[in-house]
C-alpha cells in the first residue's frame, strides 16, 4: 500500500492548535481526514522530517569512523561503550552495537575458558603433539582415557537458560554455598563403551585411586581388549604419587605420557561436558545426593559407542590444531 503525502506546515499548525482546544486524536483526524497514527506521531515528536523514525544518528559516523571501529573492535579488548569513548565516536552505544553486528567478519561470542599456559607448558604440549602424531588409529583405538569429575547439587548455572517472555516474570536460578554438597566421579572410555562410574564423596587421594583402579580400570580393560592396552590419566595430584606409581608397575599397565595443561586433549571433557547437560539440563537442580547419584548413572549408561567414536577419529586432529597453535589451546 503506497504510503500518504506527508503532514504539510499548515496540517501541522492545525493539529497543534486543535490539540491546544484540548481535541482528541481521533477528532484532529477527522478534521483534517488524516490516519489518527499520523496525528499521534507527529504529536509524540513534531521535530520529525515524517513519520517514521529519525535516522539522523545512523549518519552522523564516517566511512573513516566506521574503519576504525572495525578495526579497534576486531582487537576484542574493548566494549561498545569502550569504543564509543576511545574513538570519540558522535553516536549511541546502540548503534555502534548495530554497526559491529552488520560487519559480516565479526560476531559476539563468549570468551573461551581455558587453562593459563606457560612457554614451557606449549613447548611440551608441541613436543608431545608431534610424536604422537606418528601413531596410527589402531593405537589410539586401544587406549582408555580417565579422569576425575567434582559434581555438585546445584551444578553449573550456565545451563540455566530458558526463553524469557516479557510480560512474565524472570525466573531464577538458586544456588546454595558452594553448590550444596559434592559428588567425585571417576570414570574411563574406550571406543567401545564406557567403564563402570564410581561416585565417591570427599577427595580421593592415592590410596583411594588406586583401589578404584584395582576394582573398576582392571575389569574394564579385560572385557574390552584381549591383548595389550594403554592407559591415560592427567597430572592430578595422586595419579604421579609414588604409591600410584607402584601399583602401575605391579600390575603391569602401561601408561600414555600426558602434558600438563591438556584438558583440550582429554576426549572424556568432552564426555563430562554431555554429561553435565544431560543431568542439569533445564536448569535441574538436586536435593540430596542420592538423586544426583542416580541421574549421573542413567545417563552415563546412555553415553553410546557411536558418540565416543566420534571422539577418537578427532584425535588426530585435536593434534594437527596443537601444532597449528604452536602449542597453543585449541578449540576443543
Amino acid at each position: 500500500m503506497p504510503r500518504r503525502k506527508l503532514l504539510s506546515d499548515f496540517e501541522k499548525g492545525q493539529i497543534v492548535a486543535m490539540k491546544q482546544e484540548c481535541l482528541s486524536v481521533c477528532e484532529i483526524s477527522r478534521t483534517l481526514t488524516r490516519s489518527p497514527g499520523a496525528v499521534q506521531n507527529f504529536l509524540k515528536h513534531p521535530k520529525r522530517v515524517d513519520g517514521r523514525k529519525s535516522t539522523c544518528n545512523a549518519t552522523k559516523i564516517s566511512k573513516k569512523q566506521t574503519r576504525l571501529l572495525l578495526r579497534e573492535a576486531s582487537k576484542g579488548e574493548k566494549s561498545c561503550r569502550e569504543l564509543k569513548l576511545s574513538l570519540d565516536i558522535d553516536v549511541g552505544v546502540c548503534r555502534v552495537q548495530q554497526i559491529l553486528r552488520d560487519a559480516p567478519h565479526l560476531k559476539y561470542k563468549k570468551m573461551l575458558s581455558r587453562p593459563q599456559m606457560l612457554q614451557r607448558h606449549k613447548s611440551a604440549r608441541l613436543e608431545w603433539s608431534k610424536k604422537r602424531l606418528e601413531n596410527r588409529k589402531a593405537f589410539w583405538r586401544r587406549v582408555i582415557f580417565s579422569d576425575e569429575k567434582n559434581v555438585n547439587l546445584d551444578g553449573p548455572d550456565g545451563l540455566a537458560c530458558y526463553w524469557h517472555d516479557l510480560s512474565r516474570e524472570e525466573q531464577v536460578f538458586s544456588t546454595r554455598h558452594q553448590g550444596g554438597a559434592s559428588l567425585m566421579l571417576w570414570g574411563a572410555i574406550s571406543c567401545h563403551g564406557t567403564s563402570h562410574l564410581v561416585c565417591v564423596e570427599g577427595n580421593m587421594d592415592s590410596t583411594l585411586y588406586c583401589e578404584v583402579l584395582e576394582e573398576d580400570l582392571l575389569p574394564f580393560a579385560a572385557d574390552t581388549f584381549d591383548e595389550e592396552w594403554t592407559f591415560q590419566q592427567d597430572g592430578a595430584s595422586c595419579h604421579p604419587s609414588n604409591y600410584t606409581k607402584n601399583w602401575f608397575s605391579s600390575k603391569n599397565v602401561k601408561l600414555l605420557g600426558w602434558p600438563a595443561k591438556s584438558p583440550d586433549l582429554n576426549i572424556i571433557e568432552n564426555v563430562w561436558g554431555l554429561l553435565a547437560r544431560r543431568v542439569y539440563g533445564h536448569g535441574r537442580q538436586f536435593s540430596n545426593l542420592e538423586d544426583l547419584a542416580d541421574r549421573i548413572l542413567d545417563c552415563w549408561s546412555s553415553i553410546s559407542e557411536e558418540y565416543l567414536n566420534k571422539l577418537y577419529e578427532s584425535i588426530p586432529r585435536r593434534l594437527v590444531e596443537v601444532l597449528e597453535k604452536k602449542g597453543g589451546p585449541t578449540k576443543y
